[in-house]
């Protein structure tokens, strides 16, 4: 008994440090200046998305602007977008069950939209969004940048995510 105790152990540690490893690379990619623009958010985020779903088997739709401005991004804002933006995938990969995923960025004024659809099976958006750690987090990760998360999905409908954050 105490050796499966230790494995389970190992595998929970094994699991936190691959996390770990995946948020430090996102923090560096992050902070790296030349990702300081909005263009290299939107790059960064591209290849995130495709890296992260490649295995997965989900097909990837972009949908971008085909002019980016020259515009800096600060690297707190740039760090809490990537990590709703991998909670949003994350989600889709464990629960939706989703064949595809659409990423589209907008700019709009001084206003970076994303938004994020799944073809999946969605959910009681109203019942499980307030109680869900993954989309709390993600509206307060939104917000704590002066930003917003909003989250819409019914049953057998996907889900879609829109983040909005001032530029």
């Amino acid at each position: 008994a105490a050796k499966k105790k230790a494995q389970v152990d190992f595998d929970q540690i094994s699991e936190a440090i691959q996390s770990d490893s995946t948020t430090l690379q996102e923090i560096v990619g992050a902070t790296t200046p030349r990702n300081d623009t909005l263009e290299g958010l939107v790059d960064y985020i591209v290849e995130f998305a495709e890296e992260y779903l490649a295995p997965t088997g989900i097909d990837l739709l972009l949908e971008l602007p085909a002019d980016i401005p020259d515009h800096s991004v600060p690297s707190d804002k740039r760090h809490q977008i990537l990590l709703v933006v991998k909670e949003a995938l994350n989600n889709i990969v464990k629960h939706a069950g989703a064949g595809q995923v659409q990423i589209r960025v907008a700019l709009e004024k001084d206003n970076l939209r994303i938004v994020i659809t799944d073809n999946g099976s969605g959910f009681q958006s109203e019942n499980v969004s307030r109680t869900s750690n993954g989309l709390v987090n993600m509206r307060q990760r939104m917000e704590s940048i002066g930003g917003r998360a909003h989250i819409d999905s019914q049953p057998g409908s996907g889900t879609a995510i829109t983040l909005t954050a001032r530029l």
